[in-house]
Parts: structure tokens; sequence; C-alpha cells
């Protein structure tokens, strides 16, 4: 797919065919795509968590209320995590920004193989992100940035890519 076309078609896709399966190469390339992101000092900050096990999705499905239907039908779900340790040299906004960019990398990867994505936040909120980092069993010193469903989409978008002339300016605000 034409990078372009990849992007301006990417759209956050929060229902999915139950009889379909992502496959592990497709995984891999999406895991790929995201460490493939450029990262501040090239720290690489990031770690990912990838879920297939049905029973784990439910659970991550009930931390938070706009993750249900993202998650009903998934069929694989990515954690990006921010190792804060990753690199004494960028500090650890620049290591948000990283995993801001192995995120978007994901989706387009995703987008890019015919799979539906959708990247959740608000993972920020303490009592959900202690709940999330117990079911996923991650360490104290690891900080949970976004969460990301992944399968075949059951519904389609209109793709995007106009630009909106009030959010440009050139030389000066």
């Amino acid at each position: 797919m034409d990078a372009l076309k990849c992007i301006y078609s990417r759209r956050s896709i929060r229902a999915y065919k139950t009889n379909y399966r992502v496959t592990d190469e497709m995984i891999n390339n999406l895991l790929s795509a995201g460490c493939s992101a450029p990262s501040a000092h090239n720290g690489k900050p990031w770690e990912f968590i990838v879920i297939k096990e049905r029973e784990t999705i439910e659970k991550l499905a009930k931390v938070k209320v706009y993750y249900e239907k993202p998650l009903k039908d998934a069929h694989v779900a990515i954690i990006v995590l921010i190792d804060p340790e990753s690199s004494t040299k960028a500090r650890l906004d620049y290591k948000y920004q990283d995993c801001a960019a192995a995120t978007q990398n994901i989706l387009l990867a995703a987008t890019a193989q015919g799979l539906g994505s959708c990247w959740m936040g608000g993972l920020l909120d303490k009592p959900e992100m202690d709940n999330l980092k117990e079911i996923l069993e991650i360490p104290d010193n690891i900080i949970p940035f976004g969460l990301i469903s992944i399968g075949f989409p059951d519904e389609t978008k209109e793709a995007k890519g106009k630009i909106d002339e009030s959010k440009v300016h050139y030389e000066k605000y």
C-alpha cells in the first residue's frame, strides 16, 4: 500500500470480524514497525506486551468503560510500555513522544496489512493503571503508555486527508 494512502485511510476501528485471525507474521510486522520509530538519543524506551489470549483481552476490556467496544472482538491487543530507565540521555517527556511515534507506526502497519486498529489511551489514571499492571504483571517501574486493539475490520470509515486550513499557519502564527 502506498504510504500516503495508508496514512489517509488509517482510522480507529472498533469492530472486528470474528472468523479471521491475525497471523504471527502480521504481529511481527507490527512490532518491527513500532521498533522502527524515531527516538530521542536512540534510547528506544518502548517495550510491548502482545496479548492473544481471549480471557486476558476480556479482562483488559473491563479496565475502562471505553475499552469494551474496541476489545470486544479484537484478535490481538498490544500494550506499549515506557521503560523510564531505557536511556540516561533522554528525558522522560521525550520517552512519551517516542512511544507515541512507535504506537503510530504500529497503527499504520496494521492498516498497510489490511488490519484495523484502535489506540486506546487513558492509562494515566492511577486506579486503571494499577488494574492493568496487575492483569499483565507489569513491574512497578514500567509505565503503561497505550493499548491497541487489532483485528480484521468489520466496519468501514471514510478516509481522511483533508487539510483544515484554520489549523495551518505559514511563517508565523
